[in-house]
């Protein structure tokens, strides 16, 4: 029980240091570290963390579209179909 609520304490904490500096490269950088990690746990659940280039592609492909909003949002059709390629 003690552990659960020191690891509640640390996130709450990076929640706040997230929140308040939400319109920074930081939050882009912490929406990454996340969006990479949650890929990662999807392929280790659906068991296709194997092959290893189409894991890079997948993780390489969350962890960017989090930056699209920087550019304008143009790269995320490439991006995605870049995807698509790679699966095939």
């Amino acid at each position: 029980m003690k552990k659960r609520l020191i690891s509640v304490a640390v996130a709450l904490v990076l929640l706040a240091a997230v929140i308040a500096w939400i319109d920074t490269l930081f939050m882009n950088a912490v929406l990454t570290a996340i969006g990479a990690i949650a890929m990662f746990e999807v392929l280790r659940a659906y068991n296709l963390h194997k092959n290893l280039l189409l894991d890079i592609a997948y993780i390489a492909f969350v962890s960017v579209t989090v930056f699209f909003e920087l550019f304008g949002g143009d790269g995320f059709l490439v991006a995605t179909v870049l995807l698509i390629f790679a699966i095939f």
